[in-house]
């Protein structure tokens, strides 16, 4: 095999291929994130409309793998929030409402920069591989 060929090769297949799994990987992590925040945005705008008497409710929460859960909560004006590095810090729903959109907003570019790099690196991806296919065809009829 001509050593250009497998320099090409290996170039598309540990580099550009390695890229395009790294960037598809934060891409997932950054919509799982997003659809999270979503989720969170809809619960607080069902709080702020129920406006419970009693200060009181009972929930029905998914904790993952099927696995439910029954919660109390004695006040559900005020809720605590993950705003990162496992840190919680407790917003009345008004101030959760805003930072969750802030919050979302961000994932939302990131995401938007995440897609522009995979469609970067899939293009360099299709280059190479015309380039390869041009280089093996003139071996060919060399």
């Amino acid at each position: 095999m001509d050593p250009k060929v497998q320099q090409y090769e290996e170039f598309v297949n540990e580099k550009l291929m390695m890229d395009l799994r790294k960037v598809e990987a934060r891409l997932d992590k950054l919509l799982l994130q997003l659809n999270e925040f979503q989720t969170l945005q809809n619960l607080i705008k069902k709080l702020e409309d129920k406006k419970i008497p009693d200060r009181h409710m009972r929930v029905y929460s998914d904790l993952g793998h099927n696995f439910r859960v029954q919660a109390n909560i004695p006040d559900p004006t005020t809720i605590f929030i993950n705003i990162g590095l496992e840190t919680y810090v407790e917003m009345d729903l008004p101030q959760a409402s805003k930072f969750v959109a802030a919050r979302a907003k961000g994932l939302e570019a990131g995401i938007q920069s995440s897609k522009t790099a995979q469609q970067r690196i899939k293009a360099n991806v299709r280059i190479m591989l015309e380039g390869l296919r041009k280089i093996q065809h003139l071996d060919f009829t060399a």
